[in-house]
Protein backbone atom coordinates (compact mmCIF):
# COMPACT_ATOMS: atom_id res chain seq x y z
CA UNK A 1 0.00 0.00 0.00
CA UNK A 2 3.02 2.31 0.48
CA UNK A 3 6.51 1.94 -1.79
CA UNK A 4 9.44 4.06 -1.41
CA UNK A 5 10.98 4.87 -4.76
CA UNK A 6 14.06 7.03 -2.96
CA UNK A 7 15.99 8.39 -0.31
CA UNK A 8 18.70 10.81 -0.23
CA UNK A 9 20.11 11.88 2.48
CA UNK A 10 21.02 15.99 2.49
CA UNK A 11 24.60 18.03 3.11
CA UNK A 12 24.47 18.69 7.07
CA UNK A 13 26.85 21.48 7.06
CA UNK A 14 28.07 23.08 10.09
CA UNK A 15 24.59 22.82 12.08
CA UNK A 16 24.32 19.15 12.88
CA UNK A 17 27.67 16.82 14.05
CA UNK A 18 25.22 14.34 12.29
CA UNK A 19 22.20 12.55 11.21
CA UNK A 20 21.00 9.51 9.54
CA UNK A 21 17.11 8.05 8.27
CA UNK A 22 17.69 4.19 9.24
CA UNK A 23 14.73 3.24 8.18
CA UNK A 24 12.93 3.15 5.63
CA UNK A 25 15.18 2.56 2.44
CA UNK A 26 14.80 2.81 -1.28
CA UNK A 27 12.77 0.05 -2.30
CA UNK A 28 11.14 -1.05 0.72
CA UNK A 29 7.40 -1.69 0.74
CA UNK A 30 5.53 -0.90 3.83
CA UNK A 31 3.53 -3.76 3.74
CA UNK A 32 -0.36 -3.84 3.54
CA UNK A 33 -1.03 -0.64 5.88
CA UNK A 34 -1.44 2.92 5.14
CA UNK A 35 1.66 3.67 7.29
CA UNK A 36 4.96 4.44 6.75
CA UNK A 37 7.55 3.89 9.69
CA UNK A 38 10.25 6.78 10.00
CA UNK A 39 13.46 6.18 12.25
CA UNK A 40 16.68 7.32 12.67
CA UNK A 41 18.78 10.37 14.67
CA UNK A 42 19.84 13.29 14.56
CA UNK A 43 23.10 15.76 16.64
CA UNK A 44 23.74 18.66 17.05
CA UNK A 45 26.27 20.71 17.84
CA UNK A 46 27.99 21.52 21.28
CA UNK A 47 26.22 24.47 21.38
CA UNK A 48 23.22 24.02 19.61
CA UNK A 49 21.62 20.43 20.49
CA UNK A 50 18.87 18.42 18.24
CA UNK A 51 15.50 18.61 20.33
CA UNK A 52 13.27 17.19 17.36
CA UNK A 53 12.77 16.39 13.83
CA UNK A 54 9.99 17.39 11.41
CA UNK A 55 8.15 15.75 8.47
CA UNK A 56 6.59 18.21 5.91
CA UNK A 57 4.95 17.00 2.69
CA UNK A 58 5.37 20.22 0.07
CA UNK A 59 4.18 23.17 2.89
CA UNK A 60 2.40 20.72 5.04
CA UNK A 61 3.62 20.08 8.49
CA UNK A 62 2.92 16.20 8.53
CA UNK A 63 4.18 15.47 12.03
CA UNK A 64 6.83 16.28 14.21
CA UNK A 65 8.86 13.81 16.42
CA UNK A 66 11.00 14.45 19.72
CA UNK A 67 14.29 12.98 19.61
CA UNK A 68 13.41 10.92 22.77
CA UNK A 69 14.93 7.01 21.83
CA UNK A 70 17.86 6.23 23.42
CA UNK A 71 20.69 5.44 20.74
CA UNK A 72 23.88 4.89 22.86
CA UNK A 73 25.49 3.60 19.95
CA UNK A 74 25.59 7.15 17.80
CA UNK A 75 26.66 8.72 21.21
CA UNK A 76 30.01 6.73 20.90
CA UNK A 77 30.25 6.76 17.41
CA UNK A 78 30.17 10.81 17.77
CA UNK A 79 31.94 10.89 21.14
CA UNK A 80 28.85 12.70 22.26
CA UNK A 81 26.92 12.44 25.93
CA UNK A 82 23.03 13.01 24.56
CA UNK A 83 22.39 9.64 24.01
CA UNK A 84 18.35 10.80 23.71
CA UNK A 85 19.35 11.59 19.93
CA UNK A 86 16.81 8.69 18.14
CA UNK A 87 13.39 9.03 16.46
CA UNK A 88 10.78 6.87 15.59
CA UNK A 89 7.88 8.00 13.63
CA UNK A 90 5.05 6.12 12.43
CA UNK A 91 2.86 8.21 9.55
CA UNK A 92 0.25 8.47 8.55
CA UNK A 93 0.16 7.41 4.68
CA UNK A 94 -3.34 9.36 4.24
CA UNK A 95 -2.19 12.66 4.94
CA UNK A 96 -0.10 12.41 1.73
CA UNK A 97 -0.91 13.04 -2.14
CA UNK A 98 -0.80 9.11 -3.59
CA UNK A 99 2.60 10.65 -5.26
CA UNK A 100 4.35 12.37 -2.39
CA UNK A 101 7.72 13.71 -1.04
CA UNK A 102 8.86 13.94 2.44
CA UNK A 103 11.55 16.42 3.57
CA UNK A 104 13.01 15.46 7.02
CA UNK A 105 14.04 17.85 9.37
CA UNK A 106 15.90 18.44 12.74
CA UNK A 107 14.81 20.84 14.87
CA UNK A 108 17.52 23.02 16.99
CA UNK A 109 17.14 24.33 20.66
CA UNK A 110 16.59 28.03 19.71
CA UNK A 111 14.46 26.80 16.31
CA UNK A 112 16.45 26.73 13.66
CA UNK A 113 16.04 24.19 11.27
CA UNK A 114 18.36 21.79 9.24
CA UNK A 115 17.02 19.48 6.51
CA UNK A 116 18.79 15.97 6.21
CA UNK A 117 16.62 13.42 4.41
CA UNK A 118 14.05 13.46 1.43
CA UNK A 119 12.23 10.28 0.79
CA UNK A 120 10.10 9.81 -2.33
CA UNK A 121 7.43 7.30 -2.66
CA UNK A 122 3.78 6.48 -3.22
CA UNK A 123 0.72 4.68 -1.70
CA UNK A 124 -2.60 3.07 -3.35
CA UNK A 125 -5.53 4.96 -3.57
CA UNK A 126 -7.94 4.20 -0.73
CA UNK A 127 -10.95 2.56 -1.28
CA UNK A 128 -13.42 1.37 0.66
CA UNK A 129 -16.54 -1.45 0.84
CA UNK A 130 -19.37 1.17 1.20
CA UNK A 131 -21.69 1.99 -1.52
CA UNK A 132 -23.58 5.51 -1.15
CA UNK A 133 -26.27 6.73 -1.94
CA UNK A 134 -25.27 10.62 -2.19
CA UNK A 135 -21.94 11.60 -3.81
CA UNK A 136 -20.76 14.42 -2.66
CA UNK A 137 -20.71 17.94 -4.59
CA UNK A 138 -18.03 19.70 -3.04
CA UNK A 139 -17.19 23.65 -2.93
CA UNK A 140 -13.29 23.78 -1.86
CA UNK A 141 -13.29 27.23 -0.84
CA UNK A 142 -11.90 30.16 1.57
CA UNK A 143 -14.31 32.89 3.71
CA UNK A 144 -15.73 35.24 1.63
CA UNK A 145 -15.68 33.88 -1.54
CA UNK A 146 -19.82 34.00 -2.31
CA UNK A 147 -19.66 30.05 -0.75
CA UNK A 148 -23.21 30.72 1.33
CA UNK A 149 -24.66 31.79 -1.66
CA UNK A 150 -23.37 29.19 -4.16
CA UNK A 151 -24.47 25.87 -1.56
CA UNK A 152 -27.90 27.32 -1.36
CA UNK A 153 -28.08 27.91 -4.85
CA UNK A 154 -26.88 24.14 -5.60
CA UNK A 155 -29.21 23.39 -2.61
CA UNK A 156 -32.37 24.40 -4.73
CA UNK A 157 -31.92 22.05 -7.27
CA UNK A 158 -34.21 18.98 -7.00
CA UNK A 159 -31.42 16.65 -7.46
CA UNK A 160 -28.96 17.97 -4.59
CA UNK A 161 -29.41 17.92 -0.93
CA UNK A 162 -28.18 20.92 1.26
CA UNK A 163 -28.81 22.36 4.33
CA UNK A 164 -29.41 25.97 5.64
CA UNK A 165 -26.12 27.42 3.94
CA UNK A 166 -27.11 30.79 5.14
CA UNK A 167 -28.04 29.92 8.94
CA UNK A 168 -25.53 27.17 9.54
CA UNK A 169 -22.42 25.73 7.84
CA UNK A 170 -22.93 22.15 7.78
CA UNK A 171 -19.56 19.98 7.91
CA UNK A 172 -20.48 17.08 7.84
CA UNK A 173 -17.95 15.33 5.22
CA UNK A 174 -15.06 17.31 6.89
CA UNK A 175 -16.54 16.21 10.38
CA UNK A 176 -16.30 12.20 9.33
CA UNK A 177 -12.74 13.04 7.27
CA UNK A 178 -11.37 13.98 9.84
CA UNK A 179 -12.80 11.58 12.12
CA UNK A 180 -11.09 8.70 9.41
CA UNK A 181 -7.87 10.67 9.61
CA UNK A 182 -7.53 10.48 13.17
CA UNK A 183 -7.92 6.84 13.76
CA UNK A 184 -6.68 6.00 10.37
CA UNK A 185 -3.56 7.46 12.41
CA UNK A 186 -1.14 4.45 13.24
CA UNK A 187 -0.57 6.52 16.03
CA UNK A 188 -3.53 6.06 17.20
CA UNK A 189 -4.65 2.41 16.19
CA UNK A 190 -2.03 1.17 17.52
CA UNK A 191 -2.86 1.90 20.93
CA UNK A 192 -5.62 -0.71 21.02
CA UNK A 193 -2.89 -3.28 21.44
CA UNK A 194 0.41 -1.25 22.65
CA UNK A 195 -1.26 0.49 26.08
CA UNK A 196 -0.84 4.19 26.13
CA UNK A 197 1.85 5.07 29.27
CA UNK A 198 -1.47 6.79 31.33
CA UNK A 199 -5.04 5.00 30.28
CA UNK A 200 -6.23 8.72 32.68
CA UNK A 201 -4.97 10.57 30.01
CA UNK A 202 -7.32 12.64 27.91
CA UNK A 203 -8.01 11.23 24.28
CA UNK A 204 -5.35 8.80 25.06
CA UNK A 205 -6.84 6.61 22.01
CA UNK A 206 -5.55 9.61 19.53
CA UNK A 207 -1.74 8.61 20.48
CA UNK A 208 -0.89 12.07 20.98
CA UNK A 209 0.81 10.96 24.48
CA UNK A 210 5.00 9.84 23.57
CA UNK A 211 6.70 7.54 22.46
CA UNK A 212 5.09 6.87 19.37
CA UNK A 213 3.83 3.39 19.11
CA UNK A 214 6.11 0.48 17.55
CA UNK A 215 5.01 -1.66 14.80
CA UNK A 216 2.80 -4.61 15.88
CA UNK A 217 4.91 -8.11 15.92
CA UNK A 218 2.42 -10.15 14.89
CA UNK A 219 2.26 -9.91 11.29
CA UNK A 220 -1.03 -10.19 9.88
CA UNK A 221 -2.90 -8.63 12.60
CA UNK A 222 -0.60 -5.51 11.56
CA UNK A 223 -1.66 -5.72 8.35
CA UNK A 224 -4.94 -5.71 8.83
CA UNK A 225 -5.24 -2.82 11.60
CA UNK A 226 -3.36 -0.19 9.11
CA UNK A 227 -5.12 -1.75 5.61
CA UNK A 228 -8.15 -3.69 5.45
CA UNK A 229 -9.36 -2.30 8.99
CA UNK A 230 -8.61 1.09 7.65
CA UNK A 231 -10.50 0.69 4.65
CA UNK A 232 -13.36 -0.81 6.36
CA UNK A 233 -13.35 2.21 8.79
CA UNK A 234 -13.31 4.70 6.04
CA UNK A 235 -16.49 3.05 4.64
CA UNK A 236 -18.25 3.42 8.63
CA UNK A 237 -17.46 7.41 7.98
CA UNK A 238 -18.60 7.32 4.37
CA UNK A 239 -22.02 5.42 5.96
CA UNK A 240 -22.17 8.15 8.77
CA UNK A 241 -22.24 11.16 6.30
CA UNK A 242 -24.83 9.25 3.96
CA UNK A 243 -27.24 8.89 6.89
CA UNK A 244 -26.88 12.10 8.32
CA UNK A 245 -27.57 13.94 4.74
CA UNK A 246 -30.14 11.04 3.95
CA UNK A 247 -32.27 12.10 6.84
CA UNK A 248 -31.93 16.02 5.62
CA UNK A 249 -32.72 14.75 2.56
CA UNK A 250 -35.69 13.10 3.79
CA UNK A 251 -36.57 16.30 5.61
CA UNK A 252 -36.73 17.92 2.02
CA UNK A 253 -39.19 15.78 0.17
CA UNK A 254 -35.65 14.90 -1.54
CA UNK A 255 -35.02 11.11 -0.93
CA UNK A 256 -34.37 10.44 -4.64
CA UNK A 257 -31.71 13.00 -4.48
CA UNK A 258 -28.00 12.49 -6.17
CA UNK A 259 -25.97 14.37 -4.65
CA UNK A 260 -24.86 16.18 -1.06
CA UNK A 261 -23.53 20.31 -2.05
CA UNK A 262 -21.17 21.12 1.13
CA UNK A 263 -18.11 23.55 1.81
CA UNK A 264 -15.08 22.03 2.42
CA UNK A 265 -11.54 23.86 3.14
CA UNK A 266 -8.55 23.37 0.74
CA UNK A 267 -6.60 20.25 2.15
CA UNK A 268 -7.09 16.35 2.92
CA UNK A 269 -11.08 16.18 2.64
CA UNK A 270 -11.76 17.27 -1.06
CA UNK A 271 -8.40 14.75 -1.72
CA UNK A 272 -9.73 12.08 0.26
CA UNK A 273 -13.64 12.23 -1.22
CA UNK A 274 -12.03 12.04 -4.70
CA UNK A 275 -10.81 8.60 -3.62
CA UNK A 276 -13.25 7.50 -1.45
CA UNK A 277 -16.40 8.36 -3.92
CA UNK A 278 -16.73 7.13 -7.58
CA UNK A 279 -19.22 9.97 -8.54
CA UNK A 280 -17.48 13.17 -6.57
CA UNK A 281 -17.82 16.29 -8.06
CA UNK A 282 -15.61 19.08 -6.93
CA UNK A 283 -16.39 23.08 -7.83
CA UNK A 284 -13.33 25.20 -6.58
CA UNK A 285 -14.91 28.93 -5.87
CA UNK A 286 -12.61 31.80 -6.13
CA UNK A 287 -12.84 35.58 -6.09
CA UNK A 288 -10.10 38.52 -6.01
CA UNK A 289 -8.19 38.00 -3.52
CA UNK A 290 -8.27 42.15 -3.49
CA UNK A 291 -11.77 41.88 -3.61
CA UNK A 292 -11.69 39.01 -0.74
CA UNK A 293 -9.55 40.84 1.55
CA UNK A 294 -11.68 43.96 1.59
CA UNK A 295 -15.01 41.39 2.46
CA UNK A 296 -12.73 40.08 5.13
CA UNK A 297 -11.70 43.28 6.91
CA UNK A 298 -15.64 44.20 6.71
CA UNK A 299 -16.98 41.15 7.86
CA UNK A 300 -14.46 40.62 10.43
CA UNK A 301 -15.07 43.97 12.17
CA UNK A 302 -18.45 43.02 13.14
CA UNK A 303 -18.75 42.10 17.26
CA UNK A 304 -20.14 38.46 16.83
CA UNK A 305 -17.52 37.67 14.03
CA UNK A 306 -13.75 35.92 14.56
CA UNK A 307 -12.47 38.42 12.15
CA UNK A 308 -10.47 35.49 9.86
CA UNK A 309 -7.48 36.37 12.15
CA UNK A 310 -7.16 40.01 11.26
CA UNK A 311 -7.37 41.01 15.28
CA UNK A 312 -4.30 38.97 15.74
CA UNK A 313 -2.01 41.21 13.67
CA UNK A 314 -1.65 44.74 14.27
CA UNK A 315 -2.81 46.41 10.62
CA UNK A 316 -4.32 45.49 7.54
CA UNK A 317 -0.77 45.10 5.26
CA UNK A 318 0.02 42.61 8.11
CA UNK A 319 -3.25 40.68 7.68
CA UNK A 320 -2.22 40.55 3.49
CA UNK A 321 0.33 37.54 4.07
CA UNK A 322 -2.31 35.70 6.40
CA UNK A 323 -4.78 36.02 4.07
CA UNK A 324 -2.16 34.98 1.38
CA UNK A 325 -1.21 31.78 2.81
CA UNK A 326 -5.35 30.31 2.51
CA UNK A 327 -4.80 31.75 -1.05
CA UNK A 328 -1.86 29.49 -1.80
CA UNK A 329 -3.43 26.63 -0.28
CA UNK A 330 -6.88 27.00 -2.21
CA UNK A 331 -4.28 27.70 -5.63
CA UNK A 332 -2.58 24.54 -4.36
CA UNK A 333 -5.56 22.21 -4.58
CA UNK A 334 -6.99 23.84 -7.71
CA UNK A 335 -3.71 22.81 -9.64
CA UNK A 336 -3.20 19.71 -8.40
CA UNK A 337 -7.05 18.77 -9.49
CA UNK A 338 -7.91 21.29 -12.34
CA UNK A 339 -8.30 18.32 -14.73
CA UNK A 340 -11.17 17.06 -13.05
CA UNK A 341 -12.33 19.48 -10.88
CA UNK A 342 -14.68 22.98 -11.98
CA UNK A 343 -13.60 26.26 -11.56
CA UNK A 344 -16.05 29.19 -10.60
CA UNK A 345 -15.07 32.74 -10.21
CA UNK A 346 -17.23 34.83 -7.67
CA UNK A 347 -17.47 37.55 -10.05
CA UNK A 348 -18.84 35.44 -12.44
CA UNK A 349 -21.87 33.90 -10.12
CA UNK A 350 -22.53 37.62 -9.62
CA UNK A 351 -22.26 39.10 -12.98
CA UNK A 352 -23.88 36.05 -14.86
CA UNK A 353 -25.54 33.87 -12.46
CA UNK A 354 -27.60 31.46 -15.04
CA UNK A 355 -24.37 31.48 -17.27
CA UNK A 356 -22.43 30.07 -13.80
CA UNK A 357 -25.18 27.87 -12.68
CA UNK A 358 -25.26 25.98 -16.73
CA UNK A 359 -21.79 25.28 -16.71
CA UNK A 360 -21.69 24.06 -13.27
CA UNK A 361 -25.00 21.66 -13.61
CA UNK A 362 -23.62 20.70 -17.13
CA UNK A 363 -20.10 19.70 -14.98
CA UNK A 364 -22.09 17.64 -12.37
CA UNK A 365 -23.89 16.52 -15.12
CA UNK A 366 -27.55 17.54 -13.66
CA UNK A 367 -30.81 19.07 -15.13
CA UNK A 368 -29.59 22.47 -16.35
CA UNK A 369 -32.73 23.45 -18.34
CA UNK A 370 -33.87 27.01 -17.90
CA UNK A 371 -36.69 26.00 -15.86
CA UNK A 372 -34.60 24.50 -13.31
CA UNK A 373 -32.30 27.39 -13.44
CA UNK A 374 -34.92 29.80 -13.26
CA UNK A 375 -36.48 28.09 -9.81
CA UNK A 376 -32.90 28.02 -8.04
CA UNK A 377 -32.51 31.83 -9.15
CA UNK A 378 -35.79 32.52 -7.60
CA UNK A 379 -34.88 30.52 -4.14
CA UNK A 380 -32.05 32.72 -3.86
CA UNK A 381 -34.46 36.21 -4.12
CA UNK A 382 -36.26 34.60 -1.89
CA UNK A 383 -33.66 33.89 0.79
CA UNK A 384 -33.90 36.91 3.35
CA UNK A 385 -31.42 35.08 5.35
CA UNK A 386 -29.03 35.98 3.03
CA UNK A 387 -28.90 39.75 3.44
CA UNK A 388 -26.60 39.59 7.52
CA UNK A 389 -23.89 37.76 4.87
CA UNK A 390 -23.57 41.02 2.80
CA UNK A 391 -20.82 43.88 3.30
CA UNK A 392 -22.05 45.83 0.47
CA UNK A 393 -25.11 47.71 -0.92
CA UNK A 394 -25.24 44.72 -3.82
CA UNK A 395 -23.35 41.73 -5.19
CA UNK A 396 -22.24 43.87 -7.87
CA UNK A 397 -21.09 46.62 -5.91
CA UNK A 398 -18.93 44.37 -4.05
CA UNK A 399 -16.66 43.66 -7.53
CA UNK A 400 -13.80 45.64 -7.57
CA UNK A 401 -13.81 47.13 -4.40
CA UNK A 402 -10.62 46.92 -3.62
CA UNK A 403 -9.61 49.64 -5.90
CA UNK A 404 -11.59 52.14 -3.76
CA UNK A 405 -11.60 50.65 -0.06
CA UNK A 406 -7.48 49.34 -0.10
CA UNK A 407 -5.22 51.82 1.11
CA UNK A 408 -2.81 52.06 -2.52
CA UNK A 409 0.39 50.65 -0.33
CA UNK A 410 -1.74 47.98 0.84
CA UNK A 411 -2.77 47.72 -3.00
CA UNK A 412 0.55 47.49 -3.72
CA UNK A 413 1.08 44.73 -0.93
CA UNK A 414 -1.82 42.94 -2.52
CA UNK A 415 -0.17 43.01 -6.31
CA UNK A 416 2.78 41.44 -4.96
CA UNK A 417 1.69 38.91 -2.49
CA UNK A 418 -1.19 37.58 -4.23
CA UNK A 419 0.44 37.73 -7.88
CA UNK A 420 0.44 34.05 -8.23
CA UNK A 421 -3.33 33.36 -7.30
CA UNK A 422 -4.16 36.46 -9.53
CA UNK A 423 -2.26 34.84 -12.45
CA UNK A 424 -3.64 31.23 -12.03
CA UNK A 425 -6.98 32.02 -11.03
CA UNK A 426 -7.71 34.85 -14.53
CA UNK A 427 -7.45 37.84 -12.47
CA UNK A 428 -5.80 41.15 -13.56
CA UNK A 429 -2.77 42.32 -11.78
Amino acid sequence: MVEVLDVRLADLGARLRGASLDAPAAGDAAGDTYALDLRGWAVGTATQAAVAVEVACGDRLIARRSLDVERADVARHLGSDRTLCGFFGPINALLLPVDFELAITAVLEDGTTCEFARVRGRRRRLGSPFRPTLEPLIVTTIGRTGSSMLVHLLGAHPQVVAYRPFLVEPRVLSYWMAVLGSLADPVSYRRQIQQARDLGEPDWWLGRQGPGPRPIHDPELHSWLGGEAVEELAGLCQARTDAVYGRIGAGQGRSEASFFAEKCLPGAVPALAWELYEGCREVVLVRDPRDMLCSMLAYGSRPAVRGFGRREVASDAEFVPVVGEAIDALERDWRSRSDHAHLVRYEDLVLDRPGALRAMLAYAGLDGEEDVIESMLHSLDEASDADGHRTTSSAADSVGRWRRELDPDVQRLCNERFARPLDAFGYAP
